[in-house]
């Protein structure tokens, strides 16, 4: 057994002596307000601390797989996010009726609203995330900027007061240059921040802007910064306690993304000398010692010529904080459930110690190795348009293994439903080294097989093989600006690859020959892949009607046809039947798992017949336009 490997399990094994001498009595009963992957890993949690979890369900999500993982299940009503994972109301309410005597909101719909922190606290509810005011102060990006000024942070040039019109945004470019972020000031995940290049987009990027936000957070206050060309994404993992201790864990590397949606995190940060990862440790505990902080939480930064920069906290867990518990052997759940029923943290950083007299029961958490995870997300990143891919899985298969790590939301049989999230799994490696954990990664990924969407494992694999991730040259526009999407292997569809010859759909099969096995490819008719892959599916449209369901040969736009590249629902219409438009003009914004998506016409000319409306559900192909050129 190496050395590296002997200290990790030594140090796993202190930090667990320590859980076992200061354990105190934890809650009976938590309330899991989420859904998903998340909502499964709580659940396992609190099976693991002897706490029974109760789940929520709305209408659209009533077989979700994480009901499955839960001692109790109860039903959220609507249909609608809105009235269900975002009503901070109905969650108090069904936690009163469920007898639980904590909630905890895992990540997105609520987990940074204080409304909800508020209600728990008002009902005797303890909520396993900061208090209220602390997530107003610093869930605010605006206040949080602010606070990190306050702590002597360096931040991102950046207004202190939100934007209230297009105006601002012109102003603030001729002043600092473009191109602009417009970010939500409330919320995370890339959610809610779009980019103006040019004064031209102001108005258009505000609106979208403004959209995104009040969907995925219910507030739509926004702000202005510098947006930065090329710089790595970096983040700091917090964990503190009521006593006033404060502990930066670890860090992690966030750079591969793709519309500020991230695509793959590594930890710890790779390649940086151990002053600078110090400075940012130390920072990030500053930081969150100004804020007052409690519990789990993430300080973002951006990070160019050696240089970090504040960008905002975000006051609950992180999608990726299992690569954190794999180099640290820190449960960072089990610690937000811990911290909130009363104990002291069990640990300190190495070379750093919050506390002015030391207990002998402390231990000293490093972070050990390198781990990577890769977000498998049910889209198709054929050709980059990452169209969501919602349906039947039809087969699930997950990878196992040594050092491997799977949180999956969906299995077999499950559906993925196109209200939420497109995230359908993170698969996660550790190793010794950087390369160890990247090859153990792409071992991984070539045992997962799933069937019946589109996932972006594929896109996983290349971005693992990527020059400039093997050289650690990537910054957050590598995928977005610098990538070449035919080094993707053909797209999935019922588990087989699919690509395109001469017009014509093929597939690979395996046949034996003299006793060995060989790839062929066969033609394939496009009528019975679209049966199989079971895009006919039944949706109304606003006004109660079947939508339109004329297709184009093909789901690409060709000449004046317009057709639906993903089933959503279009939530903007910009043109008007007879309006005469030019190439490149928007005409029409398709919302789908939770993510904006705008068709823009492909030929100038007149729109001689439209097929939706605003608020209409569609399907994948349906025609949206006819455009005479």
């Amino acid at each position: 057994m190496s050395k590296v490997i002997k200290t990790l399990l030594n140090g796993q094994l202190a930090l667990q002596t320590a859980f076992c001498r200061e354990r105190i009595l934890l809650f009976s009963k938590v309330l899991i307000a989420n859904r998903g992957e998340i909502a499964i890993r709580i659940a396992r949690a609190c099976r693991e601390l002897d706490i029974r979890s109760a789940g929520v369900y709305s209408k659209a999500d009533a077989d979700s797989a994480h009901l499955r993982f839960t001692d109790e299940a109860y039903s959220l009503g609507s249909e609608l996010t809105k009235d269900t994972y975002l009503n901070p109301e109905k969650i108090v309410g069904t936690a009163l009726d469920a007898g639980a005597d904590a909630i905890h909101p895992g990540y997105g719909f609520l987990s940074e609203n204080p409304r909800l922190g508020i209600l728990a606290r008002e009902n005797n509810i303890k909520l396993i995330a900061p208090e209220p005011e602390t997530i107003e102060l610093m869930g605010s990006k605006l206040s949080a900027r602010s606070v990190a000024i306050k702590a002597g942070i360096p931040v991102v040039p950046g207004t202190d007061k939100p934007v209230t019109s297009h105006r601002d945004i012109i102003d603030f470019g001729d002043k600092y240059g473009w191109p602009v972020a417009i970010k939500a000031s409330y919320g995370g995940g890339g959610r809610g921040l779009v980019v103006a290049y040019g004064p031209e987009e102001a108005q258009q990027t505000l609106e979208r802007a403004k959209r995104e936000a009040a969907a995925s957070f219910g507030l739509d206050e926004a702000y202005l910064e510098r947006y930065l060309a090329k710089p790595r994404h970096i983040e700091v993992q917090i964990l503190a306690d009521s006593h006033g201790n404060v502990v930066a864990v670890g860090d992690r590397d966030c750079s591969l993304q793709r519309r500020h949606q991230k695509l793959m995190e590594e930890a710890p940060i790779p390649f940086i000398t151990e002053e600078i990862r110090e400075s940012i440790l130390s920072d990030g505990e500053e930081l969150a010692k100004h804020a007052g902080y409690l519990g789990a939480g993430t300080i973002e930064m951006l990070y160019e010529d050696e240089k970090h920069y504040f960008l905002e906290m975000n006051t609950r867990i992180q999608v990726e904080h299992p690569i954190t518990e794999m180099v640290t052997g820190i449960d960072l759940i089990q610690a937000q459930i811990r911290i909130a029923s009363g104990e002291k943290l069990w640990f300190d950083r190495y070379r750093h110690q919050n506390r002015d007299t030391q207990d002998s029961s402390v231990q000293i958490v490093r972070q050990y190795g390198h781990a990577i995870e890769a977000r498998i997300n049910a889209e198709d990143p054929a050709g980059g348009s990452f169209a969501p891919s919602p349906g039947l899985i039809t087969k699930a298969t997950y990878p196992l293994g040594p050092f491997v790590r799977v949180d999956a939301g969906y299995y077999q049989n499950d559906v993925m439903p196109s209200q939420f999230d497109s995230l359908l799994a993170k698969v996660c490696a550790w190793g010794i080294t950087r390369d160890e954990a990247r090859l153990r990664l792409l071992r991984a990924l070539e045992e997962m097989s799933i069937e019946g969407i589109h996932t972006t494992k594929e896109l996983s694999k290349v971005l693992l093989k990527h020059k400039d991730f093997t050289d650690n040259t990537h910054t957050t526009k590598t995928v977005e600006n610098d990538f070449d999407y035919s080094l993707i292997g053909a797209s999935e569809i019922v588990g087989i690859p699919i690509g395109e010859t001469d017009g014509a759909l093929v597939k690979d099969i395996a046949v034996e020959m003299d006793g060995r096995k060989y790839d062929v490819k066969i033609r394939l008719d496009k009528d019975l892949i679209a049966l199989a892959s079971g895009n006919a599916v039944s949706v109304k449209t606003a006004s109660g009607k079947k939508p339109a369901t004329k297709k184009t040969d093909s789901l690409q736009i060709t000449q004046g046809d317009i057709a639906s590249p993903m089933q959503g629902t279009v939530i903007s219409l910009n043109v008007t039947q007879g309006e005469a438009i030019a190439e490149g003009q928007l005409v029409c914004i398709i919302e789908a798992m939770k993510m904006e998506n705008p068709l823009y016409s492909p030929v100038s000319g007149t729109v001689t017949n439209l097929f939706v409306g605003a608020g209409d559900s569609i399907i994948q192909g349906s025609l949206i336009a006819q455009i005479e050129p």
